[in-house]
């Protein structure tokens, strides 16, 4: 059976195994009524999930057209299954604070220990954090709380709530990654995300409502609401004030004269609250003098000695950063992850349930370490787990080293690749605009029709289309002389032939692919579009095999870990580069074989190559007419065989008997 009919091709068995072992997780995860009970293994299954949700982008079990309605399916079982978890101590204050105001008392005068209040204590008064401070939160919040404690006063039935706003969001995010062109694989990453997971459907933050309204106020900007937008926005603010954050990145310049309705909206509900100046006061308290897991505050503080300066400066640094950001990137489905990063970096305070303020905007955009963030960040669970038995909040320092070095250490890792690329930088800065492609052939006429059929669909035509021939005696040249394509008569060998054909292309950058490739219709423009994007001079696009056997998804999984990770990408999964940078690296390496792990070695040397998460679907041909073990087995040989000579001797070897080797055995 062809798999061509859709551009996301079925992965059934990894992804299948991936749903399994995630609500295997959340089913072990709810064994515990809290994270504190066990933390070992509540981090151990953090881990599973969060794997999980990474091999599901890859390898998303369900047909293209029915993702979105799957992944929303399975959002909601993983959630339900969480549901008995037990309650944060956060949501006895919620319904505190909703019960006072309907005996008109002031939560931002009244602290929860007040004498005035000793009448309205319940039986879980005790169970409330913080008793000794008035309220924190927005006067939005104050009147949901007074509004829903109208209808309820069971702490439960708040869970409900959040968890209904929670897969709200996965419903707008959805909309998000389909209006921008994203891949709407990508919301596995907050659809069973550890993080998001326990924050709401566990112990039922309210953070799920300011993520609410501020997605939807992504939404419509996407969509030129600027009205509903602004609107909209100033509820997220009304949901916690950090959502302020997205205002700089949503505002333009034509919609500026739409910003007064942000502003209305955000500040009436204050003057419900008076004096107005009290309901700062909690949140400036926990600003300047509390802190608890937070990074570069944490070291800021332990430097100048002051907590309340290691505020004010992460503060002017924050302002900073988000002004640069904005100036240097004018779309927020780009600015945000890297803005809401920056905001949890410089916090004084980082409880887990606040990457969920990030996690939406990474399927947006994925940072690495902000994805390695919400893995490293179960080790917060061994203080949970001390508050938990001894009712003391202890920052453990290992807790903390463990919970960023890594984090900060790809970060670092990233920022060196990002200086080492610019020294080669002047030949890659120019936007490309025209891309070409080359078709290395020998007898492919029975695919190559198809593949032209591929080309002559793309949404960004090709400039041109070479087809470098070694040789064949089938109806290859008649096929190239119908579709309009050139052909050109070289020397047998791939890498000679590839080499030949780039010459004669006239275009800013070159797209490699296969005779027995299909290639979905958007291809192209998502490699135009990422190289103009990231700056970078090439990488691969990534590739599944048709009539795919167990055997054939183990080696879809190794190809994809060797090119996404490694860098080292095969040229059947459609390599491509900058035609002015493949000048600087001295030509298409014009050897017969292995000529695509050279280019991807050339390539590493300057930078680390793009890899867009496969669409493109090659034959399985070779895999079927040979013994598929031994197959594997030589690839293997001669890959290792050509790296460990080119390691050693610092140039690719001679591939004359790769060629031989591989076509004969």
């Amino acid at each position: 059976m062809n798999r061509y009919t859709a551009f996301f091709p079925p992965r059934i068995l990894p992804g299948a195994c991936a749903l399994v072992a995630a609500l295997t997780a959340c089913t072990f995860i709810t064994r515990n009524a809290a994270i504190g009970e066990a933390p070992l293994e509540a981090g151990i299954w953090h881990i599973i999930l969060l794997a999980s949700a990474c091999v599901l982008i890859r390898y998303s079990p369900f047909p293209s057209r029915h993702t979105a309605m799957y992944i929303l399916l399975i959002a909601a079982a993983a959630r339900f299954i969480l549901v008995p978890m037990d309650i944060s101590g956060d949501v006895y204050r919620y319904v505190w604070e909703g019960i006072i105001q309907q005996h008109g008392h002031n939560p931002y005068v009244s602290a929860p220990d007040d004498e005035l209040l000793l009448p309205l204590h319940t039986e879980w008064w005790q169970l409330m954090n913080h008793p000794e401070k008035t309220a924190i939160y927005p006067p939005g919040m104050m009147l949901l709380f007074r509004g829903f404690t109208v209808l309820t006063e069971n702490p439960d039935h708040f869970k409900w709530l959040f968890i209904f706003f929670d897969l709200a969001s996965l419903a707008v995010l959805l909309s998000i990654l389909r209006t921008a062109g994203r891949h709407i694989e990508w919301a596995w990453l907050y659809a069973i995300n550890p993080v998001v997971l326990l924050s709401f459907a566990g112990e039922a933050h309210l953070d799920s409502i300011m993520i609410f309204f501020a997605l939807l106020s992504v939404r419509l900007y996407q969509g030129g609401w600027w009205r509903s937008m602004f609107a909209l926005a100033a509820l997220a603010f009304q949901a916690k004030y950090m959502a302020l954050i997205i205002v700089p990145f949503i505002l333009r310049r034509d919609n500026l004269r739409y910003l007064h309705i942000f502003a209305i909206i955000a500040v009436i509900p204050f003057f419900y609250y008076r004096p107005i100046l009290e309901t700062f006061s909690t949140l400036w308290m926990f600003g300047t003098e509390m802190s608890f897991h937070g990074s570069i505050h944490y070291l800021l503080t332990m430097l100048l000695g002051d907590m309340s300066i290691a505020s004010l400066v992460s503060f002017v640094a924050l302002a900073a950063f988000i002004l640069a950001l904005r100036t240097a990137v004018h779309s927020p489905l780009e600015s945000l992850p890297y803005a809401w990063g920056c905001l949890i970096a410089l916090s004084p305070t980082v409880h887990f349930w606040y990457l969920t303020w990030l996690i939406p905007f990474l399927c947006i955009l994925p940072v690495r370490g902000w994805i390695l963030l919400c893995g490293t960040i179960t080790f917060s669970y061994a203080t949970i787990a001390h508050a938990k038995d001894t009712g003391e909040w202890i920052e453990f320092p290992w807790a903390v080293a463990a919970i960023y070095v890594p984090v900060y250490f790809l970060f670092i890792n990233d920022l060196l690749r990002r200086r080492q690329v610019q020294a080669v930088n002047n030949a890659c800065v120019q936007q490309v605009r025209t891309i070409g492609v080359i078709v290395s052939t020998l007898n492919e006429s029975a695919y190559l029709s198809h593949l032209l059929d591929d080309l002559d669909r793309q949404t960004r035509s090709p400039s041109d289309v070479i087809i470098c021939d070694g040789g064949s005696t089938d109806a290859t040249y008649n096929i190239t002389r119908d579709h309009g394509a050139k052909f050109l008569r070289t020397d047998k060998g791939r890498g000679i032939q590839i080499a030949s054909g780039i010459e004669h292309l006239a275009a800013d950058a070159v797209f490699i692919a296969h005779a027995d490739m299909r290639i979905p219709p958007k291809t192209l423009e998502r490699i135009v579009y990422a190289l103009n994007r990231s700056g970078k001079c090439g990488g691969a696009v990534g590739s599944s095999f048709d009539n795919c056997t167990v055997f054939l998804y183990c080696i879809e999984f190794m190809n994809y870990i060797r090119a996404r990770w490694l860098g080292i990408s095969f040229g059947d999964q459609g390599q491509f580069i900058r035609m002015d940078h493949l000048q600087e690296i001295g030509g298409f390496p014009a050897i017969p074989l292995m000529e695509d792990v050279e280019l991807s070695a050339r390539l590493k040397a300057v930078e680390r190559p793009l890899y867009l998460n496969g669409e493109i679907i090659v034959s399985s041909r070779r895999w079927q007419t040979r013994n598929p073990w031994k197959h594997a087995v030589l690839v293997i040989q001669l890959t290792r065989r050509f790296l460990l000579y080119r390691l050693w001797h610092g140039h690719a070897p001679e591939t004359a008997a790769f060629y031989k080797k591989y076509h004969t055995t």
